[in-house]
């Protein structure tokens, strides 16, 4: 596995790798300026830093980033410390928030579609509406499972949440969709409600 030498200083010498965080940031007129080249290292551009030649694997082994690493060998006095906390931010909202509220109002729009449909269903109100909103549920499901199987792909370690999302969420809900299209009663091309 690629390593750098901050990488390593977290794996071994935690107390070490503590000092060098406290040596990234300063006060500068009442601000506090932190400098995140050595523990963000996931594109190291010096060659001296990197110990490992594979730098394909230096740069996109996510569970090989120094904050996973932290994690992994329970450094709670680094995963504390300001200068991490300020890139875990950094990455938060350049990287995931954006991610995460696409998510999330994707899935408002397919909760609202199933409510939608599922209400109409029980109530016998089939039409063509009610197709669309069937038809949009389905999509909208693939997709999510299409998300989870990308996240699994980037991080094998994901799983458990990927069994419980896919197989208890998702899959029960394009079953019964695909259920009540195949039932013989449902006359999807009628005007609207009977």
């Amino acid at each position: 596995q690629a390593t750098t030498p901050m990488r390593a200083l977290i794996k071994i010498f935690p107390d070490i790798a503590l000092t060098v965080l406290d040596k990234c940031s300063h006060d500068e007129d009442q601000k506090i300026l932190f400098n995140v080249e050595y523990i963000d290292d996931s594109f190291v551009e010096k060659e001296e830093d990197v110990i490992d030649d594979d730098r394909e694997q230096l740069k996109w082994d996510v569970d090989n980033h120094p904050l996973n690493l932290m994690i992994e060998h329970k450094q709670n006095d680094l995963l504390g410390h300001p200068l991490t906390i300020k890139l875990a931010n950094i990455i938060w909202i350049n990287y995931g928030k954006g991610f995460f509220d696409l998510e999330v109002m994707l899935y408002m729009l397919f909760l609202s579609c199933f409510t939608a449909f599922s209400f109409l269903e029980l109530e016998n109100k089939i039409g063509t509406s009610t197709m669309a909103l069937s038809i949009t549920c389905f999509i909208l499901n693939l997709i999510f499972i299409l998300a989870e199987v990308i996240k699994l792909c980037i991080r094998p370690s994901y799983w458990l949440p990927f069994v419980f999302t896919v197989a208890v969420v998702h899959l029960p809900m394009l079953i019964w969709l695909i259920f009540v299209w195949c039932q013989p009663d449902g006359n999807w091309t009628s005007s609207e409600a009977n």
